[in-house]
């Protein structure tokens, strides 16, 4: 936010944000740098009466909790994304560095409920955006953002199975709605189909399409035939039939998992 484009100086609210959320902005202030900061004469006054370790301790407070978790963030994101953080530390990632990084970000920013911004996204996806464009973890292995993007979609419909009407924005294009659920899927190659599943998979084909999908009272996710993703797709039980292509074993199945609307 601080290396944005912004009027000549901040707000009160908005520099409050940055020493906070913005680590570059808040070393600047840290270091007396008081010319780096945007500040109107008045904010200055206002900035020299902060305490700097407690604002230290503070913003370590904040990407503790995101991490590990709290009351907001419940389990924090190494819950969210257990693969990914292991894989960042085999890459030896400062990861404490990684999370300042993702405050100061503009996708962190689509996050927070500021009081000039309006609805924003869930964590999981912030972070998810965030990490999608970090290249040095990205090119890392070839399975890495396959990873990432797992656990993502894992995340988010888990959320979506517990909270049917979110309190916040769904940007990412791969969490759909078919006008009854929530769903995702991915199309993985058989070997990693077995490796997230820990069992066989019954396919003749090497690639296997593995569904997300958030119902009313559980969340269901692994491989599925083609098929199953078709009448996921089409939502509900009268537009299945106009198909009349599925028998009604098929469409019973299918409702009793909770994945279409019975509407005749």
């Amino acid at each position: 936010m601080a290396n944005d484009l912004k009027p000549k100086n901040y707000s009160l609210d908005e520099l409050l944000y940055n020493l906070l959320y913005d680590y570059q902005y808040r070393n600047n202030f840290l270091n007396d740098e008081f010319n780096e900061l945007n500040l109107s004469a008045d904010n200055l006054n206002h900035i020299k009466t902060i305490d700097k370790e407690e604002l230290v301790a503070t913003a370590t407070t904040i990407v503790r909790n995101l991490m590990s978790g709290n009351i907001e963030h419940k389990g924090g994101l190494r819950t969210s994304f257990p693969g990914v953080f292991q894989a960042l530390e085999i890459l030896e990632t400062d990861i404490t560095l990684l999370m300042h990084k993702f405050l100061a970000s503009k996708h962190f920013e689509c996050y927070m409920e500021l009081p000039y911004a309006g609805e924003g996204t869930c964590i999981e996806e912030a972070f998810y955006n965030y990490l999608s464009e970090n290249e040095d973890f990205i090119l890392a292995a070839d399975n890495n953002h396959l990873l990432l993007k797992h656990e993502f979609l894992n995340a988010i419909l888990s959320i979506l199975t517990v909270n049917k009407h979110p309190f916040f924005r769904i940007d990412s294009d791969l969490v759909k709605n078919n006008g009854h659920i929530y769903y995702a899927y991915q199309t993985y190659s058989k070997e990693i189909s077995e490796a997230l599943s820990g069992k066989k998979v019954a396919s003749d084909s090497e690639k296997v399409i593995w569904l997300y999908a958030a119902t009313e009272k559980n969340l269901i996710r692994g491989p599925i035939h083609p098929s199953v993703l078709e009448m996921v797709e089409i939502g509900d039980t009268r537009g299945i039939k106009r198909q009349q292509k599925f028998n009604q074993d098929q469409i019973d199945w299918i409702l009793n998992l909770g994945l279409i609307k019975n509407d005749g």
